[in-house]
């Protein structure tokens, strides 16, 4: 049976040094809290065209608590 390459990617970051494991380690935490950012930022942008063309409302947190609720009694019942 093969390897796939998530395993070939951990046979080789195995064989890193323990130093190169850590800037490993670091650089791809970096990259991941950057790729968050971006997927954030265009969430933000895409509620935002929602609200400007009326397919969102704005309520208040408690309204939102209480409808959340709700629909989740709604789903164990």
């Amino acid at each position: 049976m093969g390897t796939t390459p998530f395993g070939d990617v951990l046979d080789r970051a195995s064989a890193l040094s323990l130093e190169e494991q850590e800037m490993l380690i670091e650089v791809l935490r970096k990259r991941r809290a950057e790729a968050w950012r971006k997927e954030l930022a265009a969430d933000i942008a895409q509620a935002r065209r929602d609200l400007a063309a009326g397919r969102l409302k704005i309520e208040s947190h408690e309204k939102m608590k209480r409808r959340l609720r709700k629909s989740l009694r709604l789903h164990t019942e």
